[in-house]
């Protein structure tokens, strides 16, 4: 294959570069043999020359680190190709790509907003080609671990503090809607907390009299799932707000469960 062929004299062309110290021009070549190799569907040498290429930025330092961080990402990606499968491999790359985007920020060349930037596009590129090569598990990890990120983010920029809150929520409620054990514990605890307001304030009541714990877990089941209030009677203004507030966190919570079973079947 004549594409294949010129993607080899890049890189034998990059190898010379880099014996005689020319690491810039050597990364060049093999990138462009990365890039070749991969047309041609040959991933694992594509993979090679990218973590060759990203080598030679490395060694370069300062701001190289970033192309190198960059090519890094490229050769863990074709080394999960479904092809190859080399995970092993990927892990190695996907280790030195963070390193490098550390190294970025730690010598100066890019800002903590940058480095979380990189870091969530690096975390989506690698999921979605974990998620297409089967790897559900780690594809899971990794998107728990972007959305920290994401969330981290918004806590830097006073404009999106709203938004941090509502992420917090959203990952302590049900871990960004990979955790149906989770919200079910907190579903638990909110229809235990309304029941024993209802119960031992004597907010509602059933043909005049108080209700048993019981009765009153059923009657915050009841309105949870907005099927009406049936024969209870709210005794106060302070019974319907508290009511109202069931009803408001039970629709909250129904949508956190919508997200966990849409996450779970599009994966």
């Amino acid at each position: 294959n004549q594409v294949f062929a010129s993607a080899l004299n890049q890189v034998k062309c990059a190898e010379l570069y880099a014996e005689h110290q020319d690491l810039l021009n050597a990364g060049r070549y093999f990138a462009r043999a990365g890039s070749a190799f991969a047309t041609v569907n040959a991933f694992h040498e594509s993979a090679k020359a990218y973590e060759k290429c990203g080598d030679m930025f490395a060694a370069l330092k300062g701001e190289f680190f970033v192309e190198a961080a960059k090519h890094y990402k490229f050769a863990a990606m074709h080394y999960i190709n479904p092809k190859e499968k080399e995970f092993v491999n990927y892990i190695s790359m996907f280790e030195k790509t963070l390193k490098s985007y550390e190294e970025a920020k730690a010598t100066g060349n890019i800002n903590e907003r940058s480095y979380i930037l990189y870091i969530t596009n690096l975390y989506s590129d690698v999921q979605e080609t974990l998620n297409r090569n089967g790897y559900y598990k780690e594809e899971k990890e990794l998107y728990v671990e972007k959305m920290d990120y994401i969330r981290k983010g918004y806590r830097l920029d006073k404009k999106n503090f709203g938004k941090y809150i509502g992420m917090s929520i959203w990952k302590y409620s049900c871990i960004y809607g990979e955790s149906a054990v989770l919200w079910s514990f907190w579903i638990f605890m909110q229809l235990l907390f309304f029941s024993y307001l209802f119960r031992s304030f004597g907010l509602v009541v059933k043909e005049g009299m108080i209700l048993s714990f019981g009765e009153s877990m059923f009657f915050s089941i009841d309105i949870f799932a907005t099927l009406g209030f049936g024969n209870y009677e709210l005794v106060s203004g302070v019974a319907r707000f508290v009511a109202a507030m069931d009803v408001i966190s039970g629709y909250f919570m129904m949508a956190m469960l919508i997200t966990i079973f849409t996450r779970k079947l599009t994966r």
